[in-house]
């Protein structure tokens, strides 16, 4: 199942460098949005990045106004699909942290001049779920694994 958080915009300011040659003005280079989402996916893993711990690093990385959206999260936390996942700077690391590790592997980064456009992770949802103590229910109702 492919995950996608559309959210990290709100994280992108934080990573910009100075302007050089490669980087007019305020534009993300590719090298610093991937540097980013792969601090993004130590966060929601509980693991430690180039900045240290998960905590650490999410404090670093998220804007005061942080927003995420994700269908595949909203699914396995019973949030209605469309709908933030977590809003707010505070909340996202409480949540990333008190949550069971969220493993991914990056799929593609796209980035665009002043913000990431989209990042897609690759995870197994019904893996995740089963391995953090989810029950899944077919369509019909009837209970997955019985």
């Amino acid at each position: 199942m492919k995950f996608s958080v559309v959210a990290l915009a709100a994280l992108a300011p934080l990573a910009i460098a100075a302007p050089s040659k490669r980087n007019w003005g305020n534009c993300v280079s590719q090298s610093e949005a991937e540097l980013l989402v792969s601090r993004y996916a130590a966060v929601i893993s509980t693991s430690p990045s180039d900045l240290g711990g998960p905590v650490r690093t999410a404090r670093a990385i998220a804007a005061q106004g942080y927003v995420e959206q994700s269908d595949s999260a909203n699914i396995l936390g019973g949030l209605p699909l469309g709908e933030p996942t977590v809003s707010g700077k505070r909340n996202w690391i409480f949540e990333s942290q008190n949550n069971p590790p969220f493993p991914t592997s990056t799929e593609e980064v796209i980035a665009a001049c002043d913000k990431l456009t989209d990042v897609r992770f690759e995870f197994n949802s019904f893996a995740a779920a089963l391995d953090t103590g989810y029950t899944i229910f077919y369509a019909n109702g009837t209970r997955y694994g019985v």
